[in-house]
């Protein structure tokens, strides 16, 4: 009996299936920097943090991490909140907020227009509030005569800032913060809308349903007796004076170190540092207190709007840069001097 050969039909087979196998997956990448005025070839992006990590996003869009900062428009907005709630929200974490000495926390909520990144241009907010080693005497902070003592006391080496949560109005941003990072980012983009600029910061939040959830509208005074006036108190604070020191061993670059909650496993506490120029001309920077004409609100429709209501966030001042460069380092804090940087 003539045996029959199996190879032709399962060559037939093969081709009938590849015609409708599902195809590798594709991926896309985000749009080129901009890279006005030069700005990538800054030595912080080329030497420094140099983009040399491939990932690819939950979304399939392949990037290069860290990401890095080209162009900025930064409104960090100051003030104290609840203590109590603060407590909550570090607690089992090895570290505590800081104690105002009128019995509340030091908190600051950061509007940041990225205007140019290797990730693409997106806006966020971001709830933080400086901390101190829970094992040591508790810090407080007595901003009654120089409210400057806010931003002081954030910036002191000898505390951190924890990252609470993030809101952002671009996916791969926060697939970046969350697969990355493992920054708590909220995973769907909200609405945002922001005017920074030296005389004036304005934001607007909605959620994704286009529920309001906060804005603010903070009017600043930017003459040269004004601003001389706020140098100067923010200057006079320890925690700046210490800020300024480190910045300048470290070549002229500022670092920001954070500790905050790992999003995929919330009992592991995470370390990351931005390090960067908050400004690049003197005249992209300005400071200010609250006065009678600034506006803040919230409602707590969000997981967002419910940490910030129930903060009780009270601003008190405001800081601006503008066309800052800077980048987000995971995995520990800011070393004592730049990768490419020499300490003099």
């Amino acid at each position: 009996m003539r045996r029959l050969s199996l190879a032709p039909i399962l060559a037939v087979l093969a081709i009938a299936l590849a015609g409708v196998a599902p195809a590798a997956a594709q991926t896309t990448q985000p749009p080129p920097p901009k890279c006005a005025n030069g700005s990538c070839q800054d030595p912080l992006f080329t030497v420094d943090y140099p983009a040399n990590q491939d990932f690819v996003t939950a979304h399939g869009v392949e990037t290069h991490m860290p990401v890095q900062f080209y162009d900025s428009r930064l409104f960090l907005l100051f003030g104290t909140g609840d203590l109590g709630f603060l407590q909550k929200l570090a607690a089992g974490s090895g570290w505590r907020p800081l104690r105002t000495q009128d019995g509340r926390g030091v908190v600051a909520i950061d509007v940041n227009d990225w205007a140019d990144t290797n990730i693409g241009q997106y806006q966020e907010l971001v709830l933080v509030f400086p901390v101190s080693p829970a094992a040591e005497p508790a810090t407080t902070v007595d901003y009654s005569k120089n409210p400057y003592e806010l931003v002081g006391s954030s910036v002191d080496s000898a505390n951190k800032v924890m990252s609470v949560k993030l809101i952002v109005d671009d996916q791969v941003a926060i697939d970046v913060g969350r697969d990355y990072y493992h920054l708590d980012k909220t995973p769907v983009p909200q609405r945002i809308s922001s005017d920074i600029s030296t005389a004036r910061a304005k934001f607007n939040v909605a959620d994704e349903q286009g529920r309001q959830v906060l804005s603010g509208d903070f009017p600043i005074d930017n003459s040269p007796v004004a601003l001389a006036g706020g140098y100067g108190q923010l200057g006079s604070t320890s925690g700046m004076q210490k800020w300024f020191a480190q910045t300048a061993v470290r070549g002229a670059i500022g670092a920001f170190d954070y500790v905050f909650r790992d999003v995929a496993d919330p009992t592991s506490i995470l370390k990351a540092h931005a390090a960067g120029r908050p400004f690049m001309t003197p005249d992209q920077t300005s400071l200010g207190v609250a006065g009678p004409d600034a506006k803040f609100s919230v409602r707590p429709v969000s997981d967002f709007g419910k940490l910030v209501y129930q903060t009780a966030f009270r601003p008190k001042l405001g800081i601006v840069f503008l066309g800052g460069h800077w980048v987000l380092a995971p995995g520990g804090w800011a070393p004592p001097t730049e990768p490419g940087t020499v300490a003099p």
